[in-house]
């Protein structure tokens, strides 16, 4: 009976995700990415170069980023 449980468990949780999943609203992002260390762009010798993963959005994939930024509130 536990076993059963645990599987209903599972099943409910994967379904929960992928219906989750299904419902967002997927676009293409333009611009570029690098990795990088912590305190770029002047690391020490001894930090390690590749432990941030860092994005520059431009054109239409940047506008709902920067008016949350400009103070105009939630662009939803």
């Amino acid at each position: 009976m536990q076993t059963f449980l645990v599987a209903l468990l599972w099943f409910l949780a994967s379904l929960t995700m992928v219906t989750g999943a299904g419902a967002a609203q997927w676009s293409s992002l333009k611009g570029s990415y690098a990795v990088t260390p912590k305190n770029y762009p002047d690391p020490s010798d001894e930090e390690p170069k590749d432990t941030h993963f860092r994005i520059q959005l431009t054109g239409q994939s940047a506008q709902p980023f920067v008016s949350v930024d400009e103070g105009h509130g939630d662009p939803r």
